[in-house]
């Protein structure tokens, strides 16, 4: 995983090389002033490792707690947070004890990294296992880490 954003890295690099002043603002540092590329580590849901469909409907079984969720991510935000990324990217939460999980992890682990959820929404005002996206939003909202919440596959 460190390997993953260390390359994501050099990428960037190679990008910034390739800007010449006609396409970017070009500040004294020789990288555009406007949009910074950032590399985002994903960490993707319980359920998505499952690979049983439940990263759909959020219901990874009633062994599925708090406590094993954060368990599960603990290894890899930990990884993630001390790699090169400039932010650790919580995508497809598919409800509020993951976000919850992933939320007090940052705490915990005293992460000191930005970080942005995503939740999955068919319907547009609950994500895939029925919990409100208000309430989900809320739970990424406490944290100062979190700098973006984002909603997806919802109807146009």
């Amino acid at each position: 995983m460190k390997e993953n954003c260390r390359i994501a890295i050099e990428a960037c690099e190679i990008y910034y090389d390739k800007c010449t002043k006609g396409s970017w603002e070009i500040v004294d540092t020789g990288k555009p002033s406007r949009h910074p590329v950032l590399v985002a580590a994903s960490v993707g849901s319980c359920g998505a490792y499952l690979a049983d469909g439940s990263e759909y409907s959020g219901n990874c079984g009633d062994a599925v707690t708090l406590e094993a969720l954060k368990d599960f991510h603990r290894e890899r935000v930990q990884i993630l947070a001390n790699s090169v990324a400039h932010l650790i990217a919580y995508e497809t939460t598919p409800n509020k004890l993951e976000a919850k999980a992933y939320a007090e992890l940052l705490e915990e682990e005293a992460l000191d990294i930005p970080a942005w959820f995503t939740f999955a929404s068919k319907v547009g005002i609950s994500v895939v296992s029925g919990d409100s996206i208000f309430e989900c939003a809320s739970i990424a909202n406490v944290w100062k880490q979190v700098v973006v919440v984002g909603i997806y596959c919802t109807l146009p």
